[in-house]
């Protein structure tokens, strides 16, 4: 009888093997067990949310050597079968799961992203990592000042930053015509790499002004102001109310 016992349990046990490995092989699994989609174990980055911030992400972090791992909800979603063509290693689950998150080895992860379109999803994701392990780094995506301000009562943020800020300094800076390559933040003041070095500049708006004159440009009706204050003490303003240049 335990012959007959053991030579059924080696039938089963052989077939659930057998239809693991073709399921693996051949089904829409994102996790895989060789090549780029393996699941990383160690200083990784878990990106929650495949969207299109999500997705760009990922691929900028594989870009630097950094290892990454995305979760995405819906299993639905359009980019998942992106993912899969790209070797993107992703678990389809909800970020808020802790027990998913420590699948995803949160607590020997680098960081973790919570980049998703609802800024309450992604807070959740950051509360519930939060629980799972108090030191890890979290990157909130948070659109909107209410969501923060509810966010920092329950988390203790660190750094916040608006993009919508960077991206328009960058933006004037060349069409002002300046020789800008990237945009950083530092002390809560906006830099600009100019001819190798970062300078310093404030970006002011106002609601109406005409055309510049005496030249080609031609600008909407608002005013920008783009001071100038490198660490060489020179200040210089641009307004588009008239030609000089002050």
């Amino acid at each position: 009888m335990f012959a007959a016992l053991a030579m059924l349990a080696a039938i089963v046990f052989t077939a659930m093997f057998t239809a693991g490995i073709i399921e693996r092989l051949l089904g829409t699994s994102l996790i895989g067990l060789i090549g780029q989609r393996v699941l990383p174990r160690r200083n990784h980055v878990i990106v929650v949310g495949l969207g299109q911030v999500g997705l760009r992400l990922c691929l900028e972090l594989r870009k630097l050597g950094i290892p990454v791992v995305a979760i995405e909800r819906d299993d639905r979603a359009r980019n998942l079968r992106l993912a899969r063509a790209l070797n993107i290693p992703t678990i389809v689950g909800h970020g808020t799961d802790r027990t998913l998150l420590e699948r995803a080895r949160l607590d020997r992860a680098r960081c973790l992203a919570a980049v998703g379109s609802d800024d309450r999803d992604n807070i959740a994701v950051s509360v519930a990592a939060h629980g799972v392990h108090s030191d890890a780094r979290l990157v909130l995506r948070a659109g909107e000042h209410e969501a923060l301000t509810d966010t920092g009562s329950l988390l203790p943020l660190g750094i916040t930053r608006n993009v919508a800020t960077l991206s328009a300094t960058f933006v004037v800076a060349r069409l002002l015509g300046l020789d800008a390559h990237r945009v950083v933040v530092a002390n809560d003041t906006i830099h600009l790499e100019l001819d190798g070095s970062f300078e310093q500049f404030v970006l002011a708006a106002r609601h109406h002004c005409p055309h510049v004159t005496g030249t080609d440009a031609h600008y909407p009706s608002f005013e920008v102001r783009l001071r100038r204050a490198p660490s060489r003490q020179r200040t210089s303003t641009w307004h588009e109310s008239g030609a000089d240049r002050q």
